[in-house]
């Protein structure tokens, strides 16, 4: 008889909520996951709960965040009862704020090529991007999407795990 076989999970189990049981206990090796939201939806904090979920069961996670400082994003984790800061420290979480504490923020121009080029945001598990909308929203055009969607597919085809979030209506349409 024929077997189905499940695909292999990146697992985001936590014992204190079921969140797990509600996405089929987590994401497949090798996806592209699009969460899309108005501002202030809950994208970052269900971003923030994955990636927690990723750690704790044994997966490294990169995570480039336009919402939030290093500090911010230590404090706010802390405040969620998430714990990263030894994950930070072993190199099982990298995260990469636009918006460094000091300092200007950085140019977002070609922020999708500076992305496709930097290896080492691609040595972990499973990538983050929240949020990419306003990454990329002056430097998008059709063959540029192209581009990015072949590189996400690129990285999939390795069972890299990409989590792009996308703010509603900050992108045109097309």
């Amino acid at each position: 008889p024929f077997k189905s076989e499940m695909p292999e999970l990146y697992k985001i189990e936590l014992e204190r909520d079921g969140l797990h049981r509600n996405l089929g206990g987590g994401f497949p090796k090798g996806a592209i996951v699009l969460m899309i939201g108005k501002y202030g939806a809950g994208k970052s904090a269900v971003s923030q709960r994955l990636t927690y979920g990723f750690l704790k069961n044994g997966h490294s996670v990169t995570m480039v965040s336009t919402e939030f400082t290093t500090k911010a994003f230590l404090d706010q984790m802390k405040s969620l009862d998430y714990n990263v800061v030894n994950y930070l420290l072993n190199r099982e979480l990298m995260f990469i704020p636009v918006y460094p504490l000091i300092g200007k923020a950085i140019s977002r121009f070609d922020f999708l090529g500076r992305v496709m080029n930097s290896k080492q945001l691609y040595e972990r598990d499973i990538v983050f991007f929240d949020t990419f909308s306003s990454l990329v929203k002056n430097d998008i055009d059709e063959e540029r999407v192209l581009q990015a969607l072949a590189f996400f597919k690129k990285l999939a085809g390795m069972n890299k795990t990409i989590v792009i979030c996308l703010e509603d209506g900050v992108l045109p349409p097309d």
